[in-house]
């Protein structure tokens, strides 16, 4: 895909932002990137050519919804195992020692 003369104009000179990003490019290397960003603005600017007079804007690509699971009533005692797995249990409690001095 080349650069067309009306194009010329929009040009973005890998040069220049080469510089901005404090990169020493050599001539071949500026000509191989030179050519790489001109294909990629051609894709660019055929993307502006796309069709979108009849879509209004949005920012999803499609129709968005929240997807909820049925809340379901089950019994869940878990005071064995948590009593099981405590180092001090009393009365359904978790007993832990202090961690701030007491007087």
């Amino acid at each position: 895909m080349g650069v067309e003369e009306k194009d010329l104009a929009r040009r973005i000179d890998v040069g220049y932002v080469a510089g901005l990003a404090r990169l020493e490019l050599s001539p071949d290397e500026a000509k191989i990137f030179q050519r790489q960003l001109d294909e990629v603005l051609g894709y660019v600017r055929l993307l502006e050519l796309a069709p979108v007079d009849d879509l209004s804007p949005s920012p999803y690509p499609g129709d968005l919804s929240n997807v909820f699971r049925k809340d379901a009533v089950r019994a869940s005692d878990i005071r064995d195992t948590a009593s099981a797995n405590a180092p001090c249990w009393r009365n359904s409690l978790f007993i832990v020692p202090p961690i701030m001095d007491q007087s």
